[in-house]
């Protein structure tokens, strides 16, 4: 429809790819079908035979030339490419660190439900509530065009009884400084970063965080309960 530019395709294709492979991961309680082709951004992948045997093999020369084709370099390309398969290797090991099962009925200990919808601005909030609350995760997607940072933070609601500090785990916009290309902007919270339950200033919530957050991005963050 002319909406996007085309030197901008892969990395919509790596923001949408991702957030649904998220979503699916982080409603599930106990287990999620994985389809390694998620992580090899092939377009058209699933017209392939065998498709779902797909595996990570870096970028075949014929997906190289077809995103230079759009204007990218192989080292913009790669650099998409790799940072893609590194955040999904983080959202696969967080789903399994912080899901927690019963050792006698094995069955999943995690009550994952949809705790915010935005329908204006296209963002979700999940909340994944484990017994330790430590393993407690508070997942915020965009699933929209807006941009949220700074003075226009978004402002998210907090389940009751988690006030206080949350951890970031994962941020969607964060690019490792090793993996920066020269001009790259800085945006997104660093792994570790601490974020603190405050009063909203537009939401008239009470107990909120207020996050960045890109487009079509998320943010994964985990409970820190008071020592």
């Amino acid at each position: 429809m002319g909406l996007l530019k085309l030197e901008n395709l892969l990395d919509y294709v790596h923001r949408i790819v991702r957030n649904a492979e998220a979503l699916t991961m982080f409603i599930a309680k106990l287990r999620y079908m994985f389809v390694p082709s998620v992580d090899s951004l092939c377009l058209g992948c699933l017209d392939d035979s065998d498709h779902w045997k797909v595996i990570w093999e870096g970028v075949l020369p014929q997906h190289m030339a077809f995103w230079k084709s759009t204007g990218l370099s192989e080292r913009q390309i790669f650099q998409i490419h790799n940072q893609h398969r590194a955040e999904m290797i983080d959202l696969r090991s967080i789903f399994r660190r912080h899901t927690k099962v019963d050792p006698e009925t094995l069955q999943s200990q995690v009550q994952s439900h949809v705790c915010h919808v935005d329908p204006d601005a296209s963002l979700l909030g999940i909340f994944r509530q484990a017994p330790d609350p430590n393993d407690c995760l508070l997942i915020l997607f965009n699933f929209g065009s807006q941009v949220f940072r700074s003075e226009m933070s978004y402002e998210l609601p907090v389940p009751s009884g988690y006030e206080g500090q949350w951890q970031v785990l994962v941020d969607g916009d964060w690019i490792d400084p090793k993996q920066r290309l020269p001009g790259d902007p800085e945006f997104g919270y660093s792994p570790g970063a601490i974020v603190e339950t405050t009063a909203g200033h537009f939401s008239n919530q009470a107990h909120v965080l207020r996050l960045s957050i890109g487009i079509i991005s998320l943010v994964v963050l985990k409970y820190c309960p008071a020592l």
